[in-house]
């Protein structure tokens, strides 16, 4: 009880800076893998879920970006397709980019892009960028299997910890990420340098 309290004071204070105008984005951090049990704290009901023998997690290259594109759209309507595109050509030629696609049949639903790291306070580690479900979609259990599978994923490439960031005004998300084990572990600050 005193521990949601004080990450409820934790939320309202975030939302409070970013009221204030402040760019700021939360970082989650998944536990170890060793100690984490999988236990949601909002199980979703079984009217909510898909068929998961429709559905398949793949490695995606660069000449899938045709397809990504319309989704990583939608987590970015700000951008200029063009500007998209381009980054996530750029993206694809580091080493340790990695780009993951949910499949239902051959339809592309669902994006994850990550990097492979290693961190002094962490070890090794995939950090996860834009994580994009189709929208027509959401809330029906896509995400959560997409993320277990990158998770099982990421287990076999000796990851010990997945870590990603959240938009503060993603409240949908925050949820999300707290009922599949995520915490909040620090602040991800950006300065514009352009």
């Amino acid at each position: 009880m005193i521990y949601h309290l004080h990450q409820l004071l934790f939320e309202v204070a975030l939302l409070t800076i970013f009221e204030l105008g402040l760019d700021l984005r939360i970082i989650f951090r998944f536990p170890s893998f060793n100690s984490f049990i999988h236990q949601p704290h909002y199980p979703l009901s079984p009217s909510t879920l898909f068929e998961p023998d429709k559905m398949r997690v793949q490695l995606l290259s660069a000449e899938r970006i045709a397809d990504m594109l319309p989704l990583v759209q939608q987590l970015n309507r700000h951008m200029a397709a063009t500007v998209l595109q381009a980054r996530l050509e750029a993206t694809f030629k580091y080493e340790h980019y990695r780009c993951f696609g949910l499949f239902e049949n051959d339809r592309l639903i669902g994006v994850s892009s990550g990097w492979l790291t290693t961190r002094l306070y962490c070890g090794r580690q995939l950090e996860l960028d834009n994580v994009v479900m189709d929208e027509r979609i959401q809330s029906k259990g896509y995400g959560r299997f997409l993320l277990n599978e990158i998770e099982k994923w990421a287990i076999a490439e000796g990851c010990e910890t997945i870590e990603l960031n959240t938009y503060m005004a993603n409240a949908r998300s925050h949820k999300f990420y707290f009922n599949l084990g995520y915490h909040i572990l620090g602040f991800h600050f950006q300065k514009n340098v352009s």
